[in-house]
């Protein structure tokens, strides 16, 4: 018989708080005292509580090694399905990513930049200063798009409706609907997008198409890193942002 495992006591504890409270979450493998190393299966999310009237969004986060998602690609889909159904995702992304720890996105020693220019299917996360870039509005437009792009039913209406996405989709892509919204598969499995793999799949430039009208790109200042060996200006900071949001247009 298979072991079902459970929920840490101190995770089902934080489910009963109060809406006023905000909620975080983590949950990782144990990878048995190794300090070092970054669990390859994580999971974490974050809502703010009911009274923090600037902070509307919440976010939730999955990341499995990349050896699990091209083997079992139909299987996370249909996971990614019932995420997005069972949570209220209003946008989202899936695709493959750099591997850090929660915020190391955000630390003096951790450059991603140089991995997002060279690679330009890499997912960027940031959740934190994006939420921070949303606080005055925009939070539930969405943020980008990647292999797998999630939209909310409003976010589906607000680009014509489920017939005018799928009117645009182009060879090798697929609409997969959920109560609440639907997710836009640019192809058949995820891209790093560089040259020696193919380049950018015409599916990602597609996806990237169909959002564009509602994409968010109200940024005033720059959620990626760069390193302080480029000097760049607020203002360089802020355009590399705006050219990841846009990679694939």
């Amino acid at each position: 018989m298979k072991q079902i495992a459970k929920l840490p006591e101190q995770a089902v504890k934080v489910l009963e708080d109060p809406p006023e409270n905000d909620l975080y979450f983590s949950l990782y493998e144990d990878l048995g005292g190794d300090y070092l190393s970054t669990p390859l299966w994580e999971t974490w999310g974050f809502a703010f509580g009911k009274n923090r009237q600037q902070r509307p969004l919440s976010g939730i986060h999955f990341h499995v090694p990349p050896e699990f998602l091209l083997k079992n690609t139909e299987t996370f889909l249909g996971f990614s399905c019932w995420c997005a159904e069972n949570t209220g995702v209003i946008h989202g992304t899936v695709g493959l990513g750099v591997l850090g720890g929660i915020g190391s996105e955000d630390i003096s020693d951790s450059y991603w930049y140089p991995w997002l220019q060279a690679y330009p299917g890499l997912e960027y996360e940031a959740s934190g200063l994006y939420w921070s870039e949303t606080r005055k509005g925009g939070h539930d437009l969405p943020r980008s798009s990647n292999w797998l792009t999630i939209l909310g039913d409003e976010n589906i209406a607000r680009l014509g409706g489920e017939a005018q996405i799928r009117r645009q989709l182009t060879d090798g892509m697929s609409f997969l609907p959920f109560k609440g919204g639907a997710i836009i598969r640019a192809c058949e499995k995820p891209a790093l997008g560089n040259a020696a793999s193919g380049g950018i799949p015409e599916g990602y430039r597609t996806a990237a198409r169909i959002i564009k009208p509602i994409r968010f790109e109200g940024y005033q200042r720059g959620i990626i890193k760069t390193p302080k060996e480029l000097g760049f200006t607020r203002e360089q900071d802020l355009q590399v942002t705006l050219e990841w949001v846009r990679r694939f247009d």
